[in-house]
């Protein structure tokens, strides 16, 4: 849920630009939980197949390199972070 209006603002921004998007790019960390944060975003603003990319640094080389190798959401980290949580 939104904090505020600012967030509010944010979202609808968000859902905005992705409907009007070719391809929308879900960028996490290596780690599970950036994962989950990204699948939490796909969810929130409707996205029915982003493309996950995964770098360790924010570089344009590396940002490339990384949309240049799209691929799914794990699921399967997804899923091992509720169930940790639970």
């Amino acid at each position: 849920m939104p904090r505020d209006d600012r967030a509010k603002q944010t979202i609808a921004g968000l859902k905005t630009a992705a409907r009007h998007a070719e391809a929308v790019f879900i960028a996490a960390d290596l780690h599970r939980e950036g994962e989950t944060i990204g699948w939490h975003i796909a969810q929130l603003l409707g996205l029915h197949k982003p493309h996950g990319v995964v770098y360790q640094e924010i570089t344009e080389v590396a940002v490339r390199a990384a949309i240049a190798c799209p691929r799914p959401l794990d699921i399967h980290q997804i899923s091992r972070v509720f169930h940790a949580n639970k």
